[in-house]
């Protein structure tokens, strides 16, 4: 898979988006959530947007997953 860069919002699927039980990060581009892979990358660069949002860039690669975009993150850069 091509590496991707996306730019959206970044917020947790949790506490901003109440769609899960435990924290995640999710990049909003548009309408469409890619929801973070839990790796090394989404993990470290998670507090930033746990209790809000912020504006990002995002490359890594993307895979759908029974309907669900799946960001597997190599760098995150916040704006």
């Amino acid at each position: 898979k091509e590496p991707v860069t996306l730019e959206g919002y970044m917020m947790c699927a949790k506490c901003a988006l109440k769609e899960s039980d435990k924290c995640q990060s999710v990049l909003k581009v548009g309408e469409v959530k890619y929801y973070l892979k839990d790796n090394k990358v989404a993990k470290d660069n998670h507090a930033k947007v746990c209790s809000g949002s912020a504006k990002a860039m995002v490359t890594g690669t993307v895979k759908d997953k029974k309907g669900k975009m799946v960001l597997t993150a190599t760098a995150i850069e916040y704006k």
